[in-house]
């Protein structure tokens, strides 16, 4: 079914128009929530796309065809939740910063150790409060607030090259700082 009777049969209440939009675009929805709760949350993954969906359904009168596709606006639903069911997980202490250890640590059976204790936490905290902006703000972005480095680059009017150079060289030097602790 395409999209322009999709959103028709939603307009008018009918479940059918869900069930084919659940039907298209459930697997668009997953990858967008796995790529941000990441495959060790799959229970999560499945709650923001039924939120997602249910989203949609709700919010349909509201859908504007001119500033976005249907496909689109599933994809950005879909992260919104998921986004946000980080943020919960975040809270709760769910997702730990040795879930992001490999985009953080170069070798993240390494720092196992590192990730346990106040002293951890106070050298981390020392070494993101000692970067120099932009530094900061882009290490944060990236590995606390989750964003793109697309998104990153934008921001600071830097090359998708310049910022992978600069997170490359951030992990290096918390590696290196980390190493050197004693820890």
């Amino acid at each position: 079914m395409d999209d322009v009777k999709i959103v028709e049969l939603m307009l008018k209440g009918n479940t059918r128009g869900l069930e084919a939009l659940i039907e298209k675009y459930r697997g668009l929805a997953c990858s967008v929530a796995l790529a941000v709760l990441g495959s060790g949350h799959q229970e999560d993954v499945v709650e923001c796309v039924n939120t997602a969906f249910y989203d949609v359904w709700l919010s349909m009168p509201d859908y504007n065809r001119q500033r976005s596709s249907l496909k689109g606006w599933v994809a950005l639903l879909s992260r919104r939740r998921a986004i946000d069911q980080l943020r919960k997980n975040l809270r709760r202490n769910q997702v730990r910063i040795g879930d992001f250890a490999e985009e953080v640590f170069v070798s993240p059976d390494s720092c196992d150790h590192y990730l346990q204790g106040e002293a951890f936490r106070r050298l981390f905290s020392q070494f993101v409060r000692g970067l120099p902006e932009p530094d900061r703000s882009i290490f944060v972005r990236r590995f606390f607030a989750l964003e793109t480095i697309p998104d990153i680059a934008h921001r600071y009017h830097l090359t998708r090259g310049a910022v992978d150079s600069r997170l490359s060289r951030l992990r290096k030097s918390l590696k290196e700082t980390l190493e050197g602790s004693n820890l």
